[in-house]
């Protein structure tokens, strides 16, 4: 039910500042083979907001847009939506990275006018988890998720379009409001989580090392460093930085798995309710962050295959015209395999990333 938010809060995005959605320019019709109607290109699906999410709420969006020239969609307008305005932005950021071949008329581009209904759907395994009364996330338990969101969004923000971490920090050190009782003991649960994602922040950073180590690895430099040095001490000071990173997320997430136990056995929160306010920021934090921690040491290994698959083949392999050339066919495919493992992780990480990101949009307002 709980998607990974503390594991990326705790490591930020290890490969990039800015997390942005791949777009593909349209392409140009032959109008001059007939009319024809728009064809899709890219059609990315829109983020569940987390909002939505957390009180399990599914609904629907329809749209109306004008498909120009160019295949963009322009003036994208809710018509209809059901629950009103909970989905609309997450549709219309969705439409808005639509692109497509533009239609043909008269054998030249023609704009066309388009109507769209989304659709919002939790899986099944989600909303069998969902509380049978939601009453009780109302009123300072609702204000409590909105604080927790605005501190997360604003995280978000900085995540994908950098800005000011100092800004930041000074929110996340802002008081709550005015809770008591129990709930008092979920803000200090919280306030406690942001410091550790404080500490980690001020800890080693990752994008240059990672870019260095790849880079290291292409043909540009391993023409200049044919003996790997420079690869291996670039891949040393990354791994360096990234198991560094990891061993202090480790020790914060179990830090937060005892604190969450503790505070199961002191509040009078229903377990249903307490998940809600913990579990939908955090991820489930009851399980073992190793399998997230190992995706995340994965570019570490991978780079290291590159390394071990260069030395193993000494002598086979030379740089021209910007490129690798093996002697053997097979291992030049092995290679482009190896290269393009890694960069596909990457990407998925990436895509992890921002999809996380995505979600938190809407307590920004």
């Amino acid at each position: 039910m709980y998607h990974s938010t503390w594991i990326f809060s705790l490591l930020g995005p290890l490969f990039i500042a800015t997390a942005m959605a791949a777009t593909t320019e349209p392409r140009g019709p032959d109008c001059s083979q007939g009319d024809s109607d728009i064809i899709p290109i890219t059609r990315q699906q829109p983020y569940y907001p987390h909002s939505a999410s957390m009180f399990c709420l599914t609904g629907r969006v329809k749209l109306e847009f004008m498909i120009d020239e160019q295949g963009i969609p322009r003036n994208v307008e809710v018509i209809d939506s059901e629950p009103e305005a909970i989905f609309d932005r997450a549709a219309v950021s969705a439409v808005e990275t639509w692109r497509f071949i533009p239609a043909c008329r008269e054998g030249r581009r023609a704009n066309r006018r388009a109507l769209q209904t989304i659709e919002f759907q939790l899986p099944a395994s989600q909303l069998d988890n969902c509380p049978e009364d939601m009453r009780a996330l109302e009123g300072p338990a609702a204000e409590l998720i909105g604080e927790i969101g605005a501190r997360y969004a604003m995280m978000a923000e900085y995540w994908r379009n950098g800005g000011s971490w100092s800004r930041v920090a000074a929110a996340l050190k802002t008081p709550f409001g005015d809770f008591t009782g129990d709930l008092q003991r979920v803000v200090a649960y919280h306030q406690r989580t942001f410091e550790d994602i404080l500490r980690l922040h001020e800890g080693p950073d990752l994008q240059e090392p990672f870019a260095n180590a790849f880079m290291a690895v292409m043909p540009e430099s391993l023409a200049l460093d044919p003996d790997l040095d420079t690869a291996r001490n670039s891949l040393d000071t990354y791994r360096d930085a990234l198991e560094r990173r990891a061993e202090a997320a480790r020790n914060a997430w179990n830090r937060r798995q005892q604190e969450y136990q503790r505070l199961r056995r002191t509040t009078q929160l229903d377990p249903q309710m307490l998940e809600l306010l913990v579990k939908p920021f955090l991820g489930d934090i009851e399980t073992s962050i190793e399998p997230s921690l190992d995706s995340r040491l994965r570019p570490a290994r991978d780079l290291q295959a590159l390394i071990d698959f260069l030395e193993s083949r000494r002598g086979q392999w030379r740089i021209a015209d910007n490129d690798i050339h093996f002697q053997r066919k097979a291992d030049e495919l092995e290679w482009l395999e190896r290269v393009d493992a890694l960069v596909t992780h990457r990407d998925a990480m990436r895509e992890q990333d921002f999809q996380i990101l995505r979600m938190f949009k809407d307590y920004s307002d």
